[in-house]
């Protein structure tokens, strides 16, 4: 998969993800000195302050483009809550209780450990792409971990004590694989499991202090693997619960664990000579209102015209419509003889609280498009800023729009255009693309164009609604957060640092990077042919 005859020796990459970075938060502590140890790699290499994350910009879906190098179109990760049409059942993978018990807890387990990677995920994961190719490869904590290597799996007694709850054995991973107390592989070279701290105190080790002892522990062997993924959950949490701002004593934990990393080598420069060296958030938070009126969006008083699934119950008593909230987005589905999305659309302008209501054409009931020859075009309709419609401008979905406007995006991605910009902070730079073709960007909404039309496929909703920073969607059966919240298209909830450092001299940064290119850096590092190029466009011929 090389593209040189004579290749420069591979580079072996460690990626760190870490959950809910903002840049908003780690800039202003590196100014201050509160990290030194990414203030150090970003003085050897750099740092790109708006690394973008996918629609919608949660958890599952956006560990998912970070493990695939794949948008949500082609990994069908449609969010951490969504409605499968081919089991006919909602897939979940939040944090309320009471939606996983009305899931049932087997079930969720189950989906957890078997479904999401085997099942779920339509993409190839850059464990699987890099051991085919001969790379040694490793997991640490990271929800996505499909490979070619089976593992043995550890069941605490806790879990084996829950009704209905049936563990698996085997999972298939990387070379190297920890995930939490479950499962804790050998080095490279085999030998004794890996060593971290666990038990219910620690989230049964899916925390900060398991990850951070998983990978001194992999680093301190003779033998490290040519590419390490380690995921650190609790900044996530944190911000979560106290806001993005007061959770930095995790990030300045985490520079503590870099710390002890590179010293591992002789410092940070030894390590860069030796490793090539990535570190981004899958997304970012926004602050949430201190008022649960303000910030709670309950959807059914909302949609109160229309019958809607209870939380975490499947399609099966007849009703109009299933929502998911995913936090600040939330999918919208309508049964085959239920009402028409115009409807659906105009109630959900109608709370003050909402920001967006997006959909496309051929319309999606129960999962997937309706036949017909309706053009492919995706919309923006906002209450008070007008309404947008757009369509990619090459590739075989390409739609013609009289008196429409065309301008190329940062990314390469022509597309067509007509209404309101401001629905979507849409900037036009006129001339200001390749060939002289208009430049369009998106400062509240960074790569809206691009985003949206990745976020629409089987699995996802006929309509996406997005909250106003500072409230987030919930049903009866799901809670708010108090501190910091994400899942939106807005730039609060989008926008990571990507620190890197050690990179070969043929890998080249983007200027505005995205989630969905770091895989693709990772890989040009080891010589290995990304399925994308870092920066390319994705909804190009």
């Amino acid at each position: 998969m090389s593209d040189s005859a004579d290749p420069r020796p591979p580079k072996p990459v460690v990626q760190v993800i870490v959950d809910a970075l903002a840049s908003r938060v780690v800039r202003p502590a590196i100014d201050a000195g509160k990290l030194p140890n990414v203030a150090a790699v970003i003085e050897r290499g750099g740092v790109r302050w708006d690394c973008t994350s996918i629609f919608p910009s949660i958890t599952p879906a956006a560990t998912c483009a970070l493990t695939t190098g794949q948008y949500p179109d082609r990994t069908h990760i449609a969010g951490a809550y969504w409605f499968d049409p081919e089991t006919n059942e909602v897939a979940y993978f939040g944090d309320d209780i009471w939606t996983i018990l009305a899931e049932s807890p087997g079930r969720y387990i189950h989906d957890f450990q078997i479904g999401l990677n085997f099942h779920r995920l339509k993409a190839d994961t850059v464990f699987e792409m890099l051991e085919e190719v001969g790379h040694s490869t490793a997991a640490l904590n990271s929800m996505w971990f499909r490979g070619p290597h089976p593992h043995a799996l550890h069941t605490p007694v806790e879990f084996e004590l829950a009704p209905g709850v049936s563990m698996a054995t085997e999972l298939l991973g990387p070379t190297v694989m920890t995930l939490a107390d479950f499962c804790r592989s050998g080095g490279v070279e085999g030998g004794e499991p890996l060593e971290a701290p666990g038990g219910p105190t620690r989230r049964y080790g899916f925390h900060d202090e398991a990850t951070s002892q998983f990978l001194l522990d992999l680093y301190g062997r003779n033998r490290p693997p040519a590419y390490t993924l380690a995921y650190f959950p609790n900044n996530d949490f944190e911000s979560h619960e106290h806001g993005p701002q007061n959770a930095l004593p995790v990030l300045e934990q985490l520079d503590k664990t870099l710390g002890g990393l590179f010293a591992l080598y002789g410092g940070v420069d030894s390590f860069l000579e030796k490793f090539a060296f990535l570190m981004t958030g899958d997304h970012s938070q926004a602050d949430c209102d201190d008022d649960p009126n303000a910030r709670e969006i309950d959807l059914t008083e909302v949609l109160s015209d229309f019958s809607v699934v209870h939380g975490g119950e499947d399609w099966e008593r007849g009703e109009q419509l299933l929502v998911c909230p995913n936090m600040r987005a939330a999918q919208i589905y309508l049964s085959e003889d239920g009402p028409s999305l115009e409807q659906v659309r105009d109630a959900v302008l109608t709370c003050e609280r909402i920001d967006q209501a997006i959909w496309r054409t051929p319309i999606h009931r129960t999962g997937g498009p309706n036949p017909g020859n309706e053009p492919t075009m995706f919309y923006v309709a906002t209450a008070n800023r007008g309404t947008l419609r757009f369509s990619p401008a090459s590739g075989p979905e390409a739609v013609e729009l009289p008196g429409g406007a065309t301008a190329v995006d940062r990314y390469g991605n022509l597309w067509r255009y007509e209404g309101d910009l401001k629905a979507l902070d849409g900037r036009i730079e006129s001339g200001g693309g390749a060939d002289g073709v208009d430049l369009i960007t998106f400062p509240d909404y960074p790569n809206a164009f691009e985003r949206i039309t990745t976020s629409f496929f089987p699995e996802s909703g006929a309509l996406w609604a997005t909250a106003f920073p500072g409230s987030e969607f919930r049903l009866p059966r799901t809670t708010t957060h108090f501190g910091g919240s994400h899942g939106s298209l807005h730039q609060l909830d989008s926008a990571s640092p990507l620190i890197f450092g050690g990179l070969p001299d043929d890998v080249a940064m983007p200027d505005h990077p995205r989630t969905v290119d770091v895989v693709p850096l990772a890989m040009r590092c080891l010589n290995a042919t990304p399925p994308w190029e870092p920066g390319e466009g994705r909804v190009v011929e």
